[in-house]
């Protein structure tokens, strides 16, 4: 039955446009848990008491910020790919110019 066969792998150099799907639904969870933290957390009662709305509004954008950062930060401190996948591929770039 041919309708069942695995298809042929083709290789990749990475995830894609998966990559950038991922990146962005990091984001969206961000910003959906900090306006979580600051509508619902009581630790926040206070803070709305004493600044207002208005206020508590521009801390939830601030500390969205300071997460935003941080997520970029460790995104951009680690390597897309990890050292023992760069040596294979080195390898076997090697044995490819060894072959010709």
């Amino acid at each position: 039955c041919r309708g069942r066969r695995r298809p042929i792998t083709v290789k990749s150099g990475g995830i894609g446009v998966w990559e950038h799907v991922l990146h962005i639904v990091t984001v969206i969870a961000v910003l959906t848990n900090c306006a979580l933290m600051a509508v619902t957390s009581n630790l926040f009662g206070w803070i709305n008491e004493e600044i207002g709305p208005v206020g508590l509004a521009l801390i939830c954008i601030a500390w969205e910020h300071v997460m935003l950062l941080i997520k970029y930060i460790l995104q951009s401190a680690s390597k897309k790919l990890p050292q023992s996948v760069v040596d294979a591929m080195r390898m076997e770039k090697v044995r490819a110019a060894q072959r010709r």
